[in-house]
């Protein structure tokens, strides 16, 4: 009895697997997970930034606001590249 075997090629009408894209998913995992932590890390030192600068709620929300106005666009432009 003959065991199927994989083709290479793929079904008509069906993009072909190319292995570039596990390297693209990978490149877009991390930098979603270094988005992640570098906003992390910085809420969490907020405290302590306020407590070493002398700096009120309201400089501290300056902070917090210009991170995320760096962040959104590069997010914004991972999600249309999957």
């Amino acid at each position: 009895m003959a065991e199927p075997r994989a083709e290479s090629a793929a079904e008509p009408g069906q993009p072909a697997d190319d292995p570039r894209r596990w390297v693209a998913l990978v490149v877009c995992c991390s930098a979603l997970f270094m988005t992640l932590l570098d906003v992390s890390v910085t809420n969490v030192a907020l405290p302590s930034i306020g407590n070493a600068t002398g700096a009120g709620p309201s400089e501290l929300q300056w902070v917090g606001q210009r991170l995320h106005a760096r962040v959104r666009p590069g997010a914004g432009a991972r999600r249309p590249a999957g």
